[in-house]
């Protein structure tokens, strides 16, 4: 559950990000951009759950 959050944040983050640099078009950067800020964040949550022992 946690990490399916963790993908939609960073999906979000990254749509703010591309939407920031490219205005409203929607290229293949701008969904490459989405993608790694989405593995970023999903990276991260893994990475807090594991330091926590669970």
């Amino acid at each position: 559950m946690k990490k399916a959050i963790a993908i939609v944040v960073g999906i979000t983050i990254g749509w703010g990000l591309s939407s920031f640099f490219m205005t409203e078009k929607i290229s293949l950067s701008s969904l490459f951009i989405m993608i790694i800020s989405a593995l970023a964040v999903y990276a991260v949550a893994f990475y807090l759950d594991k330091r926590k022992g669970k």
